[in-house]
Protein backbone atom coordinates (compact mmCIF):
# COMPACT_ATOMS: atom_id res chain seq x y z
CA UNK A 1 0.00 0.00 0.00
CA UNK A 2 1.36 3.41 -0.93
CA UNK A 3 1.14 6.51 1.24
CA UNK A 4 1.08 10.20 0.35
CA UNK A 5 3.17 13.02 1.73
CA UNK A 6 2.79 16.71 0.96
CA UNK A 7 5.55 19.16 0.07
CA UNK A 8 4.47 22.75 0.75
CA UNK A 9 6.34 25.61 -0.93
CA UNK A 10 5.41 28.96 0.57
CA UNK A 11 6.03 32.65 1.05
CA UNK A 12 4.98 33.96 4.46
CA UNK A 13 5.44 37.71 4.13
CA UNK A 14 7.90 38.15 7.02
CA UNK A 15 10.74 40.62 6.51
CA UNK A 16 13.17 37.70 6.38
CA UNK A 17 11.16 35.88 3.70
CA UNK A 18 10.86 39.08 1.67
CA UNK A 19 14.64 39.54 1.93
CA UNK A 20 15.18 35.94 0.74
CA UNK A 21 12.78 36.46 -2.17
CA UNK A 22 14.75 39.53 -3.29
CA UNK A 23 18.04 37.63 -2.97
CA UNK A 24 16.87 34.48 -4.78
CA UNK A 25 14.41 36.10 -7.21
CA UNK A 26 12.12 33.11 -6.64
CA UNK A 27 8.45 33.18 -5.60
CA UNK A 28 8.80 30.75 -2.68
CA UNK A 29 11.28 31.03 0.17
CA UNK A 30 10.10 28.28 2.50
CA UNK A 31 9.38 24.57 2.33
CA UNK A 32 7.61 22.24 4.75
CA UNK A 33 6.47 18.64 4.70
CA UNK A 34 3.16 17.27 5.93
CA UNK A 35 2.00 13.70 6.31
CA UNK A 36 -1.64 14.70 5.96
CA UNK A 37 -3.56 16.10 3.01
CA UNK A 38 -5.10 18.76 5.26
CA UNK A 39 -1.54 20.06 5.99
CA UNK A 40 -2.81 21.08 9.44
CA UNK A 41 0.54 19.91 10.85
CA UNK A 42 3.78 20.44 8.96
CA UNK A 43 7.44 19.93 9.83
CA UNK A 44 10.18 22.37 8.92
CA UNK A 45 12.93 24.67 10.19
CA UNK A 46 12.02 28.21 11.02
CA UNK A 47 11.17 30.65 13.79
CA UNK A 48 10.26 29.32 17.20
CA UNK A 49 9.23 32.78 18.38
CA UNK A 50 7.30 35.63 16.78
CA UNK A 51 9.18 38.15 18.91
CA UNK A 52 12.75 36.85 18.51
CA UNK A 53 13.40 35.83 14.89
CA UNK A 54 16.86 34.42 15.65
CA UNK A 55 15.30 31.90 18.00
CA UNK A 56 14.79 29.32 15.30
CA UNK A 57 15.19 25.61 14.60
CA UNK A 58 13.09 22.49 14.10
CA UNK A 59 9.42 23.51 14.21
CA UNK A 60 5.90 22.20 13.90
CA UNK A 61 3.93 24.53 11.67
CA UNK A 62 0.18 25.06 11.93
CA UNK A 63 -2.22 27.72 10.72
CA UNK A 64 -3.67 28.44 14.16
CA UNK A 65 -0.48 29.77 15.81
CA UNK A 66 2.98 31.04 14.95
CA UNK A 67 4.15 32.66 11.71
CA UNK A 68 1.50 31.04 9.54
CA UNK A 69 -1.27 32.34 11.80
CA UNK A 70 0.11 35.88 11.80
CA UNK A 71 0.90 36.20 8.09
CA UNK A 72 -1.16 35.21 5.09
CA UNK A 73 1.10 32.64 3.55
CA UNK A 74 0.54 31.65 -0.03
CA UNK A 75 2.12 28.79 -1.89
CA UNK A 76 1.78 25.51 -3.66
CA UNK A 77 1.05 22.08 -2.24
CA UNK A 78 2.41 19.00 -3.96
CA UNK A 79 1.44 15.40 -3.34
CA UNK A 80 4.13 12.72 -3.52
CA UNK A 81 3.23 9.04 -3.42
CA UNK A 82 5.69 6.85 -1.50
CA UNK A 83 5.78 3.17 -0.67
CA UNK A 84 5.22 1.96 2.88
CA UNK A 85 8.92 1.29 3.55
CA UNK A 86 9.99 4.80 2.57
CA UNK A 87 7.08 6.30 4.50
CA UNK A 88 8.15 4.43 7.65
CA UNK A 89 11.75 5.61 7.14
CA UNK A 90 10.46 9.19 6.82
CA UNK A 91 8.61 8.80 10.13
CA UNK A 92 11.83 7.53 11.75
CA UNK A 93 13.78 10.51 10.38
CA UNK A 94 11.20 12.98 11.70
CA UNK A 95 11.24 11.23 15.09
CA UNK A 96 15.01 11.80 15.37
CA UNK A 97 14.36 15.53 15.11
CA UNK A 98 11.45 15.40 17.54
CA UNK A 99 13.47 13.44 20.10
CA UNK A 100 16.39 15.90 19.89
CA UNK A 101 14.35 19.07 19.40
CA UNK A 102 16.58 21.31 21.53
CA UNK A 103 19.79 20.35 19.69
CA UNK A 104 18.55 21.54 16.31
CA UNK A 105 19.10 25.16 15.35
CA UNK A 106 18.52 27.28 12.28
CA UNK A 107 21.58 27.37 9.99
CA UNK A 108 22.06 31.14 9.75
CA UNK A 109 25.79 30.66 9.06
CA UNK A 110 24.99 28.23 6.24
CA UNK A 111 22.78 30.68 4.29
CA UNK A 112 25.61 32.69 2.68
CA UNK A 113 27.38 29.43 1.78
CA UNK A 114 24.21 28.15 0.11
CA UNK A 115 23.92 31.39 -1.86
CA UNK A 116 27.55 31.03 -2.96
CA UNK A 117 27.06 27.36 -3.92
CA UNK A 118 29.53 26.16 -1.28
CA UNK A 119 28.78 22.95 0.58
CA UNK A 120 28.78 23.49 4.35
CA UNK A 121 26.79 20.79 6.12
CA UNK A 122 26.60 21.52 9.84
CA UNK A 123 25.51 18.91 12.35
CA UNK A 124 22.28 19.96 14.09
CA UNK A 125 21.93 23.09 11.93
CA UNK A 126 19.52 23.32 8.99
CA UNK A 127 17.47 25.77 6.99
CA UNK A 128 14.04 24.60 5.87
CA UNK A 129 15.13 23.29 2.48
CA UNK A 130 18.18 21.48 3.90
CA UNK A 131 15.98 19.79 6.49
CA UNK A 132 13.34 18.60 4.00
CA UNK A 133 16.01 17.53 1.49
CA UNK A 134 17.81 15.50 4.17
CA UNK A 135 14.51 13.86 5.20
CA UNK A 136 13.69 12.87 1.63
CA UNK A 137 17.20 11.61 0.91
CA UNK A 138 17.63 9.67 4.17
CA UNK A 139 14.24 7.99 3.74
CA UNK A 140 14.97 7.05 0.11
CA UNK A 141 12.13 9.15 -1.30
CA UNK A 142 14.26 11.43 -3.49
CA UNK A 143 17.94 12.09 -4.23
CA UNK A 144 18.69 15.63 -5.33
CA UNK A 145 21.14 16.44 -8.10
CA UNK A 146 23.31 18.34 -5.61
CA UNK A 147 24.23 18.13 -1.94
CA UNK A 148 21.24 18.47 0.39
CA UNK A 149 23.11 21.38 2.02
CA UNK A 150 22.69 23.37 -1.23
CA UNK A 151 19.02 22.56 -1.88
CA UNK A 152 16.73 25.59 -2.00
CA UNK A 153 12.91 25.61 -1.83
CA UNK A 154 12.43 25.84 -5.60
CA UNK A 155 14.66 22.76 -6.12
CA UNK A 156 11.82 20.61 -4.83
CA UNK A 157 10.13 21.16 -8.20
CA UNK A 158 12.57 18.56 -9.64
CA UNK A 159 10.88 15.69 -7.78
CA UNK A 160 9.44 13.33 -10.37
CA UNK A 161 5.81 12.24 -10.22
CA UNK A 162 4.96 15.08 -7.86
CA UNK A 163 1.39 16.26 -8.33
CA UNK A 164 0.28 19.86 -7.77
CA UNK A 165 -2.87 19.74 -5.61
CA UNK A 166 -3.26 23.41 -4.70
CA UNK A 167 -1.91 26.88 -5.47
CA UNK A 168 -2.91 30.05 -3.61
CA UNK A 169 -3.66 31.25 -0.08
CA UNK A 170 -2.73 28.35 2.21
CA UNK A 171 -5.21 29.34 4.91
CA UNK A 172 -8.03 29.03 2.35
CA UNK A 173 -6.82 25.49 1.58
CA UNK A 174 -6.74 24.42 5.25
CA UNK A 175 -10.09 26.10 5.94
CA UNK A 176 -11.68 23.94 3.24
CA UNK A 177 -10.83 20.85 5.37
CA UNK A 178 -12.22 22.44 8.55
CA UNK A 179 -15.46 23.37 6.76
CA UNK A 180 -15.82 19.86 5.33
CA UNK A 181 -15.91 18.26 8.80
Amino acid sequence: MNRKIYIVLSMSGTYFSKFLRVMTRKPYTHVSVSLKESIDLMYSFGRRSLIFPVRAGFVYETFDKGILAKYNAYGEIFEVEVDETRYERLLEEIKKFEDNYKKYKYNFIGLPFMMAGKVLPRRYHFVCSQFIASLLENSGIHQFSKSWSLVRPMDFMEIEDMKLVYSGDLRTYTNSFENAS
